[in-house]
């Protein structure tokens, strides 16, 4: 993996936890999302961005500063339902918000319509003329 690849680092290993819960020392961004339906982040720019470039909804768990910004982004845009500040995340509080997240259609076709926007990125005049008009 190069320098420049973003990827998912450990959290600290559960000594019970369901089967169906793998801890990993990394994972890279583009590898993992490209094979997901919908994520569950920080709400940071990158993950935001990458979790768009491959049409995954989003539900942010903001810590600090910008993440918030982005998950009333996400939010704002029906990529995915309001998020929950890290210091009001529980059990109940996601589990309300996870069936939402899996379920409402409109998050996965506007993150669909982002990732088509967002794979233009790379042709410099379709860029130039997004930005200047």
């Amino acid at each position: 993996m190069d320098s420049n690849s973003q990827c998912l680092e450990a959290l600290e290993e559960m000594s019970e936890r369901p089967e169906n819960i793998l801890f990993v020392k990394d994972i890279p961004y583009d590898w993992i999302f490209s094979k997901i339906y919908a994520i569950i982040h920080h709400g940071g720019s990158g993950t935001t961005h990458t979790a768009l470039k491959y049409g995954c909804p989003s539900l942010a768990v903001p810590h600090i500063l910008d993440q918030f910004y982005w998950s009333r982004t996400i939010s704002d845009l029906h990529l995915g339902p309001e998020g929950i500040p890290i210091k009001n995340l529980d059990e109940k509080t996601l589990e309300r918000k996870l069936p939402d997240l899996m379920n409402n259609s409109s998050y996965k076709n506007n993150a669909i319509i982002i990732s088509k926007k967002i794979k233009t990125e790379a042709d410099i005049d379709r860029l130039y003329d997004m930005i200047m008009n």
